[in-house]
């Protein structure tokens, strides 16, 4: 039994990896897969200097349009995808899904592992993060979308920062931040908390294959021009936007689709109407019935406005961040208590829910790197709520990450459908499910100080 129980997890990985590649040798490329693949196979062709000329060509049959969309990522994300790009679409594509697939459960089992202490069953801790996830997880699946590859990497160092194992963690989160940039916020968490030595790794492999990597597929000259052409784009932060060729939405397409404190804010309160870029006409042909959704007040506020609005919320959820997390009494030396031990997995949690609250290019696919605060969140309230006079704060906190879960869930078509969903999103169910989750583990935290929440903390990670 227990060495079922070890293998457990991977039988759940390769499950899930084999059915997306399943599902997907019979269905058509995704438009998200067939950019990752155009750009995959113009690196693989040597022909990497053309990432950024507007429109990569599609790697597939001519014509197609969904495989030209612009390329938006850093170009280090591009050439670790030259092996998937050399190799046929049809061929790829069942194995990025089934890669897609395996990442998808593997993350969120990584989530959980990371959030379990003594006492606690891994098996809740991993339905509390795939049960509200899983529509988000579906769809991104569905779409090939790079985000997965993210929450792999991320709730990995989660686990290896708690293990001790701090030059990994720093390794994973560097990498991630050098494919997207937003997770950047984990380095500068590491060096808050005194993990030195994460930090100090996390921040080299960030710039070793932001820089190196483009380098070495289009020599140095020509990579580092590739990074300042990817820097000088309208807005480097954005992106993935699901542009038509030849159109350029720029940094606006955060705010029509994103689901930021930014773009949230925008809808509500400037007036910026929400669609899927994807689904917008090439020609000026009338627009789908509900396609375009206005939530809007009668008197919008001038933009200008609701971005000093936004700045300042953000401004806010990093303060938060900083004195909920802020290193305790001892931290950052060979053993540190038993407190921070058992808090890590909530505060990590935090950090990483307040990623796409503050990055511009948000989607609600974004919103996976929840995972690991409601897996936290789980571990952290459960012991509490079955006290029959548990606190209020903990009701509180465990109200706002129920509601947050639920607005996570219902921002799907698949759980919602088309038009219930598009309305749910235009009003920022996504972010504002994110926030919520973000505000019940800041809760949880600051009423937490001082005590070890839950029945036990497991073993001290040691310190670099």
């Amino acid at each position: 039994m227990s060495a079922l129980h070890r293998s457990a997890p991977w039988i759940l990985v390769l499950s899930a990896g084999l059915a997306a590649g399943a599902w997907a040798s019979g269905a058509e490329p995704d438009p998200d897969f067939l950019r990752l693949h155009a750009a995959g196979a113009l690196v693989a062709r040597g022909e990497a200097g053309r990432l950024y000329d507007g429109a990569p060509p599609a790697a597939g049959p001519a014509g197609k349009a969904a495989g030209t969309r612009p390329f938006r990522m850093p170009p280090a994300a591009a050439v670790a995808l030259a092996p998937l790009g050399a190799l046929p679409e049809g061929t790829a594509w069942v194995l990025w899904a089934a890669a897609c697939g395996a990442m998808a459960a593997g993350g969120i089992g990584l989530a959980a592992a990371a959030a379990a202490r003594e006492g606690s069953c891994a098996g809740t801790l991993l339905l509390a993060a795939a049960i509200p996830l899983a529509p988000l997880a579906l769809d991104s699946v569905a779409r090939g979308n790079f985000v997965l590859s993210l929450l792999v990497l991320v709730a990995g160092s989660l686990l290896a920062l708690r293990g001790g194992g701090d030059r990994l963690a720093g390794l994973l989160a560097g990498a991630a931040s050098a494919f997207h940039l937003a997770p950047v916020l984990l380095p500068f968490w590491f060096a808050w908390k005194r993990r030195w030595r994460a930090a100090a790794w996390g921040f080299g492999a960030a710039a070793a294959i932001f820089v190196l990597l483009p380098m070495a597929a289009a020599a140095p000259s020509a990579g580092a021009g590739l990074v300042g052409r990817w820097a000088s784009l309208d807005s480097p932060l954005v992106t993935e936007l699901d542009e038509h060729p030849g159109s350029s939405a720029g940094a606006g397409a955060a705010r029509i689709e994103g689901q930021s404190c930014e773009a949230s804010l925008s809808r509500l309160l400037s007036g910026w109407k929400w669609y899927r870029l994807r689904e917008m006409p090439l020609t000026p042909e009338p627009i789908a019935r509900g396609a375009v959704i206005s939530v809007g007040p009668e008197k919008p506020l001038q933009q200008g406005t609701v971005t000093v609005l936004a700045l300042v919320l953000s401004f806010l959820l990093l303060a938060a961040v900083i004195f909920a997390t802020a290193p305790a009494g001892g931290e950052g030396a060979a053993e540190f208590p038993a407190e921070a031990a058992a808090r890590l997995p909530l505060e990590a949690g935090l950090v990483l829910a307040a990623i796409p609250l503050v990055w511009i290019g948000a989607r609600p696919h974004h919103f996976l790197l929840c995972a690991p605060a409601l897996a936290a969140l789980a571990a952290a309230l459960g012991p509490r709520l079955r006290v029959p006079r548990a606190g209020a704060a903990a009701w509180t906190a465990a109200a706002f990450g129920s509601a947050g879960a639920i607005l996570l869930f219902l921002s799907s078509d698949l759980v919602a459908g088309r038009n219930l969903a598009g309305e749910l999103l235009a009003r920022g169910s996504a972010g504002w499910g994110g926030l919520l989750l973000f505000a019940a583990s800041a809760l949880t935290l600051f009423r937490g100080r001082g005590t070890v929440p839950g029945a036990d903390t497991g073993p001290p990670a040691p310190a670099p």
